[in-house]
């Protein structure tokens, strides 16, 4: 790069180094489980290994253990059931409360309405402003 001042390369020395911290507090923590995840109980408590397990005590049990539990396969169903049960039911109320801002009123009209599904925009928070706005323009 071709630097005009002593000040860019230092403003992107800042930035360089903003940017590596973060990447360490993003990779140091998942790495730590990770760690954790193929050591032992027993090896974890005498050793106190933090970040570099004994390559002689790696076991992937646990993995083993999880993989071949009827609990993994059942939770995955259970959360596939609450996901779709929830969207569902969050579609069915956005269009129950946004139906009425379609219908021509008399009266206050579509303000009384829209104030009226405020709580709806909590759900669906970024399609009830643009519906809205495109009503009072």
């Amino acid at each position: 790069m071709n630097y005009s001042a002593k000040g860019e390369r230092l403003f992107d020395g800042t930035i360089l180094l903003v940017l590596a911290l973060l990447c360490l507090a993003v990779i140091i923590p998942f790495w730590y489980i990770v760690v954790m995840s193929i050591t032992p109980l027993e090896v974890w408590t005498n050793t106190k290994t933090a970040f570099f397990p004994p390559l002689n005590k790696i076991t992937f049990a646990g993995y083993e253990q999880l993989l071949t539990s009827w609990r993994l396969p059942r939770s995955f169903g259970v959360s596939v059931f609450i996901t779709l049960f929830g969207t569902t039911l969050n579609l069915l109320v956005t269009m129950m409360m946004a139906y009425p801002l379609t219908l021509p009123t008399s009266g206050s009209g579509h303000r009384s309405c829209s104030w009226s599904s405020s709580p709806c925009s909590s759900t669906a928070g970024s399609s009830r402003p643009t519906f809205s706005s495109a009503i009072f323009t």
